[in-house]
């Protein structure tokens, strides 16, 4: 995992970086890969919401 923030006018940009997926069996690699990629689109709306005051 990488996380990254950098400044972006009045704001922040964070990048977020999950790599070792390659190294999963063959079988599991797509499915373990939309998982993680679902969970990360929730738990950021979440983070950006509690931002913003919601």
């Amino acid at each position: 995992m990488e996380f990254t923030l950098d400044p972006d006018g009045d704001g922040t940009v964070l990048r977020v970086v999950e790599t070792g997926f390659a190294q999963l069996p063959p079988d599991t690699r797509r499915a373990t890969y939309d998982s993680h990629s679902e969970g990360w689109m929730r738990e950021l709306a979440e983070l950006v919401e509690h931002l913003d005051g919601g």
